[in-house]
């Protein structure tokens, strides 16, 4: 019986080395696997979170897309000179204004920000009244515009016609104007 006690003490002190050195080690290792996936699991549901507020995010950016082309309006990409020269004319032709002669723009990026300027000089003839109009419409355009100088000169009228009174108050209108672009 002696021996029974002596190859049960022998199994229970190798059963327990065996859990101590073999399973107690994979039992660590199991642990912190589960640390680990439990984690990547909140990783996870974080990144599934962040993308379910883009999307929502998106679906209200597209709620506003008219007013975000009106932004893209106001700073287009680059300073396209013939698409501003062509906003010039048509601006002029509207306000009542002859379009003369349009300087040679200059882009220039503004100091330690994104944003370029275009300063060019436009030449106009008509009334006064038609210059006021000009002015309106480029301050009511979607463009990032700022007149930066207005000098006028007298011009007599084409025909010597004095009949119309308006025709009487002709002017030549030099602006010298800035343009926002990004």
């Amino acid at each position: 019986m002696e021996k029974y006690i002596l190859y049960s003490g022998t199994f229970l002190i190798i059963s327990f080395l065996l859990i101590f050195f073999v399973g107690l080690p994979k039992y660590q290792a199991l642990n912190v696997l589960k640390n680990q996936v439990s984690a990547k699991q909140s990783e996870l549901d974080s990144r599934e979170k962040y993308f379910q507020e883009l999307q929502q995010t998106s679906e209200e950016i597209k709620q506003y897309q008219e007013n975000l082309s009106k932004i893209d309006t106001a700073l287009p990409p680059d300073p396209d000179l013939a698409n501003l020269f062509n906003f010039f004319q048509k601006i002029s032709s509207q306000s009542g204004l002859t379009l003369g002669k349009i300087g040679a723009g200059t882009t220039v990026a503004v100091e330690g920000q994104e944003i370029k300027e275009t300063r060019t000089s436009i030449n106009v003839t008509g009334s006064y009244t038609a210059l006021k109009n000009f002015i309106r419409n480029l301050e009511n355009s979607a463009r990032l515009i700022e007149i930066e100088n207005i000098s006028f000169t007298s011009v007599k009228p084409g025909g010597q016609n004095e009949e119309k009174e308006e025709e009487k108050d002709v002017f030549s209108f030099n602006l010298a104007i800035k343009v926002y672009s990004y």
